[in-house]
């Protein structure tokens, strides 16, 4: 798997192959905010932007254990 980039943007299918969940999934957790992402567009059409250091400070806290199911 490719190295995560601290300065790079990812789509919300890139961060799905990182999380290793469906893009659904990762909606929700951008949407209780425990996943930090810029979005562009409304309603169908909405688009996310994960910054690189989020995913993996997301990736840390989901490793570690700290987000409760």
């Amino acid at each position: 798997m490719i190295k995560i980039q601290k300065n790079d943007f990812y789509s919300l299918s890139d961060a799905s192959l990182y999380l290793k969940k469906s893009e659904h999934y990762v909606k929700i957790f951008i949407a209780k905010k425990m996943l930090k992402a810029n979005s562009l567009g409304e309603g169908n059409g909405k688009r996310y932007f994960i910054k690189g250091e989020y995913l993996i400070k997301f990736l840390a806290r989901w490793e570690a254990g700290d987000f409760h199911n």
